[in-house]
């Protein structure tokens, strides 16, 4: 029966935990920045009002806030905000006249909120869980020669058991040494 070792790096595995709370900072930085002008295209596309001077669409506008460092055991995250506004000052009269007819604000709110909020649990879902697929790659026996030899014939091997996997043919000739 073969032994199986295992070492514990806690040095690094520290590390990593102590880096988490700026990863998911970065992270969420750069979602909600390219949330913000995804939203402010979006916003400038279907817009629902008939231009006249296109000063309202033009003045469509999206800001980012990343406010502190956050507080708590492991370092703490910060608050991540998107504001989506107009630039003209008839525009809160587009967003509610007419029952809200025009309005694109709050459509672009909740539909880039509700898009951020998949993406950031989309990213987070799996922490709790192993990695499926973790593959290693076993060494094949060495029947003959030395270390060097050895790795001379699995190599050989491996080439060999490729091209028979992409259905090419197999030498299965020995090979002569020349001198």
């Amino acid at each position: 029966m073969g032994r199986v070792d295992f070492k514990l790096d806690d040095v690094e595995l520290k590390a990593n935990v102590a880096e988490f709370p700026a990863k998911v900072n970065k992270y969420l930085t750069l979602t909600t920045d390219f949330a913000k002008g995804k939203g402010v295209d979006q916003m400038k596309l279907k817009a629902p009002w008939t231009d006249r001077t296109s000063a309202a669409r033009n003045g469509l506008n999206g800001n980012t806030e990343h406010l502190g460092q956050g507080s708590g055991p492991a370092g703490g995250f910060s608050e991540h905000r998107i504001t989506f506004a107009h630039g003209v000052d008839y525009g809160i009269w587009l967003e509610i006249a007419n029952s809200g007819k025009f309005q694109i604000i709050m459509p672009t709110v909740v539909a880039i909120g509700k898009a951020v909020m998949k993406t950031i649990g989309d990213a987070f879902q799996d922490l709790d869980r192993p990695v499926p697929n973790v593959r290693a790659e076993v060494p094949m026996p060495f029947h003959q020669g030395t270390s060097q030899g050895a790795t001379t014939r699995t190599e050989r091997e491996t080439r060999r058991a490729k091209r028979t996997a992409k259905g090419g043919a197999t030498n299965t000739t020995p090979r002569t040494r020349r001198t």
